[in-house]
């Protein structure tokens, strides 16, 4: 199933032929440089990113990856899983986070993905970042539409730059397409009857197709300024060690093909959201 992993990204082809689905797609970590205010939006009050802004840099309104060096691939293999671990460094003492991918045909059909991400670094280049985990789908077409869930519920069709009722114009194109996702985020190949759907543990931001045919969700941000909205302080968190705070998030994706199988969104939400329950009695007579 692993392809490879070129510095930049795990490279995965995920096939079955029992459910008629084959689809190829790679997973990465990556960051948004928070700007600092002084970007001259066009049409913004120039204030910086803070907790209540999301707000790329102007002059670099894209994304990094987020580790310099994909450094160690441990793959283990049993009986019914299958689990690659993937180590990200900034150099070889540096660890940034590491994510684990499980595959476990026999019994799921849902990838999952443990991701750990360690205290994000400011301090070399001093700029906040909002890091992501991002998927991107090959030989897949999106037609720049996803759907995220409304407070867990219905799924809601979304448009890249697109807003239903009134005509959408605007230069903060990264922030003005992302959405809260509850409990999922999905896209649908026009060409086929293929869909791919992200599951996630809890309410994050997240968006689609900025990249054509992509799926990011936020797993944390660390930012140096205010952005003047309220909190007067920065988004700036840290352990008792002074380092940003470590955290740990799953994911699970479903690659399926519509016409010969259903999704399994909100079974697997229902997993998350009301876990199995152990009681235990003690006779003491």
């Amino acid at each position: 199933m692993f392809l490879n992993d070129s510095d930049t990204d795990a490279r995965f082809n995920y096939s079955r032929t029992d459910m008629n689905v084959s689809q190829l797609f790679s997973f990465n970590l990556k960051y948004y440089v928070a700007s600092r205010g002084n970007d001259t939006y066009p049409d913004s009050d120039n204030n910086a990113e803070g907790a209540y802004l999301l707000k790329p840099d102007s002059n670099m309104p894209h994304q990094f990856n987020y580790s310099d060096y994909l450094g160690c691939v441990e793959f283990e293999q049993g009986y019914y899983i299958a689990q690659w671990t993937f180590k990200y460094y900034d150099n070889v003492s540096d660890e940034y986070a590491y994510a684990k991918v499980i595959f476990a045909p026999y019994y799921n059909e849902l990838i999952e993905f443990k991701v750990e991400l360690n205290g994000i670094p400011v301090m070399k280049d001093g700029d906040g970042k909002d890091v992501t985990v991002d998927w991107y789908f090959y030989d897949f077409e999106a037609n720049n539409t996803f759907w995220t869930d409304s407070n867990g519920l219905e799924m809601q069709e979304r448009i890249l730059n697109y807003r239903p009722t009134w005509n959408y114009s605007g230069d903060q194109n990264i922030s003005a397409n992302y959405y809260p996702v509850g409990s999922g985020i999905a896209m649908r190949d026009i060409n086929s009857a293929r869909q791919v759907t992200i599951v996630n543990e809890r309410a994050q931001a997240g968006s689609a197709n900025l990249i054509p045919n992509s799926i990011e969700l936020i797993q944390n941000r660390r930012l140096l300024y205010d952005d003047n909205r309220g909190v007067g302080e920065a988004l700036n968190e840290t352990g008792p060690d002074g380092y940003g705070l470590q955290i740990n998030a799953r994911y699970w994706l479903q690659i399926h093909d519509r016409s010969t199988s259903h999704s399994m969104q909100r079974q697997q939400q229902l997993k998350v959201d009301l876990p199995l329950q152990y009681f235990f009695c003690f006779d003491y007579t």
